[in-house]
């Protein structure tokens, strides 16, 4: 999509996306073919979060460093584990393909609070409940609406019984989305070529003045 846009002479813009995808595009990472024994996955999926982390080899480790994120993400562990297995690498190769200008925005911690709770109230009065509770109904498995997301997830866990209250489930879906959230600014503020805009000042025209410099090189 990125080099159709280029070939007819306009400028793609990319917006969100989790870090993973947008290094993939910007170093321009070179994905290795996964190779999946169903045996040995369903062998690792029916395992603990702490069993699959006791399993980790000492490369593993490393590679995983201080982030909680990952050491807590039962499917990336069962893939860190699967590379191990196979000789794979860990990390994959870098070829950029593109010149990339990336621009992050910055809310104050009160506001992004806020905007956190309006999209969550939104998402969930738009009937995410209803949804979920349809997919269940329909005899589909829980366990693939976990690896969707935290509220797919704690729907999911709300429907199941294991919040007594509404009021319970959307607080602690709530802190855990900003949980996450200053999980992912620990991540994006470690990359040193993103431009970060203050939102609450004039950033459509720093991210023009931006723009501009970028285009001139």
């Amino acid at each position: 999509m990125i080099d159709q846009i280029l070939q007819r002479g306009h400028i793609p813009f990319l917006v969100g996306g989790t870090g993973l995808y947008i290094s993939s595009v910007v170093r321009g990472y070179d994905f290795q073919e996964e190779t999946i024994d169903p045996a040995y996955r369903n062998e690792l999926e029916k395992k603990s979060l702490e069993e699959l982390q006791d399993m980790l080899s000492d490369e593993a480790k490393t590679f995983l460093g201080e982030n909680n994120s990952d050491r807590n993400n039962k499917r990336r562990l069962i893939r860190l584990l699967e590379k191990t297995r196979n000789g794979e690498k860990l990390t994959a190769q870098n070829s950029p393909r593109y010149k990339a200008l990336q621009l992050g925005v910055t809310w104050e911690k009160s506001i992004l609070h806020r905007r956190i709770d309006e999209r969550l109230k939104q998402r969930l009065d738009q009937g995410m409940i209803d949804e979920v509770q349809c997919y269940l109904a329909a005899g589909n498995s829980p366990e693939y609406l976990y690896r969707l997301g935290l509220e797919y997830r704690y729907v999911a866990d709300y429907l199941d019984g294991k919040y007594p209250s509404f009021e319970e489930f959307y607080d602690h879906l709530s802190q855990a989305i900003k949980r996450f959230a200053k999980r992912q600014m620990t991540w994006f503020r470690r990359d040193t070529a993103i431009h970060w805009l203050d939102m609450e000042r004039e950033y459509f025209e720093q991210a023009c003045k931006l723009l501009d410099r970028f285009l001139k090189k």
